[in-house]
């Protein structure tokens, strides 16, 4: 067999601007090693190796599959992995203890002063963009959105797009199927931009109440959700592609308007944060839901929203009091899947957003100590299909900063915002691949499934 030896890993991407996980690749590459390094397949150190790290139903029989195996289920068997690096290791430097998991996280700057990343959206052609808010918490810096390439490369220069100051307090954000981005300013304007940066014609659109979110439906219209400055916002706002308002929902017993997403009938599903509840509008503009919408579920304060590929909705439950974050599922008729305690995804900690990947499951990211306080952990949630939490309690990813931010890109990676940190974490191949951007999903009916 071939021998494998120095060089360690990058301690930075190419660009400069990421911070890789070195001791934690050198380990996994020590892990792999003494099997390489030993006579053949069928040696003791590679029996072990195959043992412990090939998940259940699997027959691996060689290095490459085992990587990709610990890759795909960094948190299973892990003290039992680390366990199996040589007691003179060849790549240097390592871990110096039994990792929460074996995720590898990119760490990315963003590239300008002060970044507060918001929401995340990646294009056709796998670039991600950001929205970034740095004034609501620092005087004299310019909000905008952020471009990096699918490598973490930064697109959008040194102070991001600004667009003339028409960036201000971007929070939403959409990518149309030809690569224009939808931006909701939180101060009452909806922008869209060309794949470049620069504005397109007819915008700003300057209306709204604190728009939150936005969704592209079939035909191309863009969706905005208003919070309301006051958390009372209760109206939903439609544009057509050019920027003309085509109408303006107000839904009763219905407040906190806040996530929105869009199913493969093109029904829009949003989100009432402060009513506990959802309301579901048809594309002919009329209320599926009934005007008070549907609850149960588990339903308290939802947040993030999306489609699964059964056309049920999800929704990332938001509990400020007592932090304990849940995931409520709804069939497409509205009515709830999951009982009144919905679906836990941690012990502890702030849901916010939430993305569905090429599978079917759920991943959300989940804030700790500065968005709850005390014994809580930032992590990153796995839920199946059934609702069955599959990591716990959630990926612990050192990057993580106070993530609130998530999307899943064409190769299987998760993308999150660290608001504490001002950084976007690349948690490279855990997930399984999407079609981007979303409304392509849409369009070609693969929600929530493999491209």
């Amino acid at each position: 067999m071939d021998t494998v030896s120095e060089p360690s890993a990058r301690t930075t991407t190419r660009a400069g601007n990421g911070k890789v996980p070195t001791a934690t690749i050198n380990t996994l590459g020590n892990i792999l090693s003494a099997c390489v390094n030993s006579s053949s397949p069928a040696s003791t150190p590679c029996a072990f190796l195959f043992l412990v790290a090939t998940p259940s139903g699997g027959a691996a029989t060689e290095t490459l599959t085992i990587a990709v195996d610990i890759a795909l289920n960094p948190a299973r068997h892990v003290s039992a992995i680390y366990g199996l690096a040589p007691a003179s290791p060849p790549f240097q430097p390592t871990l110096s203890s039994v990792p929460a998991d074996f995720t590898i996280g990119i760490d990315y700057n963003l590239g300008v002063p002060a970044a507060l990343p918001g929401y995340i959206a990646i294009d056709g052609s796998g670039n991600v963009w950001i929205t970034n808010r740095p004034s609501q918490h620092s005087f004299g810096v310019s909000d905008s959105i952020i471009k990096l390439d699918p490598l973490g490369q930064v697109l959008s220069g040194a102070t991001g797009f600004t667009n003339a100051g028409f960036v201000n307090l971007p929070e939403g954000l959409a990518i149309d199927d030809t690569g224009a981005v939808w931006v909701a300013n939180t101060s009452s304007t909806v922008l869209k931009l060309k794949n470049d940066g620069t504005n397109a014609p007819g915008f700003p659109f300057f209306g709204g109440n604190y728009p939150q979110a936005i969704a592209l439906d079939k035909s191309g219209r863009a969706w905005v959700t208003n919070f309301g400055a006051s958390g009372a916002g209760n109206t939903i706002t439609v544009l057509t592609s050019g920027g003309s308002l085509v109408s303006t929902f107000t839904p009763t017993n219905f407040a906190g308007a806040q996530g929105i997403a869009i199913d493969s009938f093109n029904n829009v599903w949003v989100a009432g944060q402060n009513t506990s509840n959802l309301v579901e509008i048809a594309s002919d503009f009329t209320y599926k839901s009934g005007t008070t919408g549907y609850s149960g579920g588990g339903l308290t304060n939802p947040s993030g929203v999306v489609i699964d590929a059964n056309q049920n909705v999800w929704a990332a439950n938001s509990f400020y009091g007592n932090g304990s974050a849940s995931l409520s599922e709804f069939t497409n008729g509205g009515t709830a899947i999951t009982n009144t305690s919905g679906y836990p995804v941690s012990t502890r900690g702030f849901l916010n957003l939430i993305t569905m990947d090429g599978a079917g499951t759920v991943w959300g990211a989940v804030c700790g100590p500065n968005c709850v306080g005390s014994n809580a952990q930032d992590s990153i949630s796995h839920t199946a299909a059934d609702g069955t939490l599959l990591n716990s309690p959630g990926f612990l990813n050192p990057a993580l900063a106070s993530p609130q931010a998530i999307a899943v890109d064409g190769s299987g990676n998760l993308w999150v915002g660290n608001t504490a940190s001002g950084t976007v974490t690349e948690i490279v191949g855990v997930a399984v691949p999407v079609k981007t951007p979303i409304q392509a999903a849409l369009k070609t009916n693969l929600i929530a499934q493999r491209p």
